[in-house]
């Protein structure tokens, strides 16, 4: 819950609470919708007002008009790589986190959890260090390249460590016991 106003007669309040929407071969993409709960309605909140994002209420006047601001959230990976003389946006889609780079600055590896990557629990995606368009590597998070360059590390929602190969190759499944959970 963020946001909270009382209408002005005093009988509703309105707040922002998280508000599941399904997007297609995704999980539920949460974002903040302006609900209300009455004074005599129960306690059963109901949306007032749908948008596409996230909305968060903050006050409403004597005469019943609302102050929101519409909440986006997005991350971003932005780098100076080696030979390069100014900073670049290396980022994909609208959630690009936890980058590394390869030993020779050629490639990065990084996570996208947005609401249009594939699979619901984040990507691992590889992207060469010219610019050009990121390669899906497979589900889960990034944990790093190896020293080489031929592998990514990612650890799974069922917390299983995976090497995906960073060229031709199959997925590697690693045997984690005696690890009961790992963490990023």
């Amino acid at each position: 819950v963020e946001g909270l106003a009382w209408e002005p007669a005093g009988t509703a309040v309105l707040f922002s609470g998280a508000h599941p929407v399904q997007v297609p071969d995704g999980q539920p993409w949460w974002h903040y919708q302006i609900r209300a709960a009455g004074v005599s309605d129960g306690p059963q909140p109901h949306v007032v007002l749908e948008s596409p994002g996230g909305l968060i209420v903050h006050d409403v006047s004597r005469t019943g008009r609302w102050l929101a601001i519409r909440d986006e959230f997005r991350t971003g990976i932005r780098a100076l790589l080696a030979d390069q003389q100014t900073e670049r946006e290396f980022s994909w889609l609208d959630n690009s986190l936890h980058s590394t780079v390869s030993g020779d600055g050629r490639w990065l590896a990084f996570d996208d959890d947005g609401a249009t990557v594939k699979y619901g629990n984040g990507a691992v995606m590889l992207r060469k260090a010219d610019g050009s368009p990121p390669v899906l590597l497979g589900e889960g998070n990034n944990f790093g390249l190896s020293p080489d360059g031929g592998w990514a590390l990612t650890n799974t929602p069922t917390n299983q460590l995976v090497l995906y190969p960073t060229g031709i190759g199959n997925a590697v499944r690693l045997n984690r016991e005696p690890l009961e959970r790992i963490l990023r």
